[in-house]
């Protein structure tokens, strides 16, 4: 979350810290804050975080640009997350119109269904990060899995398709790659995301990469339902595994409910062919 403070406070470092003494003074975020390079994480429980970066117009005609601080630095950088967030947008929705408004509140939460296969990507990276890292400070930022996804992304025909497609193209680039690989904002070309990499961090996104890859492609191979269902609790956590399961078994009860529900030559589908018969009620792990 952009905290945009129409402010021409020329110290980088006062502006952080304004905004970090106001989170503190707060009896909720003073137990759950940590002060990361540019932002202010607010670390909630389960694993879910807010990131609030401070900022200031950067006063230039026609342009979206912000200066936020920089504790390494000690000074400002220009960035441009509202260009950022448009530049993903345009690729995870197409063409398709929209409208940006001029003050932006949290957007509402969407279901899987509403959001594009892009942006699930993006979630199933962060995520499989989240669980693969457990904490540690080399994991890779959120910015930089957001970036490659987009940057990589050819509107395969499924989830499994793009994620797998997307993790390729980022081990291509990888080998292509003779030093630390660079992740440049594309709205903002001197803006390199992958900036805090160093050889360590970089090796650990590197067997990251190379170890998601070899789960997905086990996965894909899984014909048992009950080996798939462990891989995912393996590689995204058993709570959103199980959510997600139970989450299919009513759908699929929904529609056998409808009588919309068909077991034929090819399995279970929603559309009956001539071989095609009724399956018995559907009841979610055997209840």
């Amino acid at each position: 979350m952009v905290l945009l403070l129409n402010t021409v406070i020329d110290d980088a470092m006062h502006l952080y810290g304004l905004v970090r003494d106001r989170l503190l003074a707060h009896r909720t975020y003073a137990g759950i804050l940590e002060e990361k390079k540019r932002c202010l994480r607010l670390n909630y429980a389960g694993q879910f975080h807010l990131d609030v970066l401070p900022a200031r117009p950067a006063f230039w005609p026609g342009s979206t640009r912000l200066y936020v601080p920089d504790k390494q630095l000690r000074g400002w950088l220009v960035s441009d997350p509202k260009g950022y967030a448009s530049w993903f947008l345009g690729i995870a929705e197409g063409e398709r119109d929209r409208t940006l408004a001029k003050t932006e509140p949290l957007p509402e939460l969407k279901s899987a269904e509403e959001k594009s296969l892009l942006q699930r990507t993006v979630q199933l990276l962060k995520r499989r990060r989240d669980v693969y890292f457990d904490g540690d400070e080399d994991s890779p930022a959120s910015v930089v899995l957001t970036t490659l996804a987009a940057r990589h992304y050819r509107n395969q025909p499924t989830l499994l398709a793009t994620l797998v497609d997307t993790l390729e193209l980022v081990w291509a680039e990888i080998q292509r790659t003779q030093d630390i690989l660079a992740v440049p904002n594309p709205t903002l070309p001197q803006e390199d995301f992958a900036d805090a990499w160093d050889v360590n961090s970089y090796a650990r996104f590197v067997r990251f990469v190379r170890d998601f890859r070899a789960e997905l492609v086990r996965l894909g191979s899984s014909q048992n339902m009950e080996n798939v269902a462990d891989q995912l609790a393996e590689m995204f956590g058993e709570q959103p595994t199980n959510a997600a399961y139970r989450e299919y078994g009513k759908r699929l009860q929904a529609r056998a409910g409808a009588g919309r529900l068909y077991v034929g030559l090819a399995g279970v589908s929603t559309a009956g062919g001539r071989k095609a018969v009724r399956p018995p009620p559907f009841t979610p792990y055997g209840s």
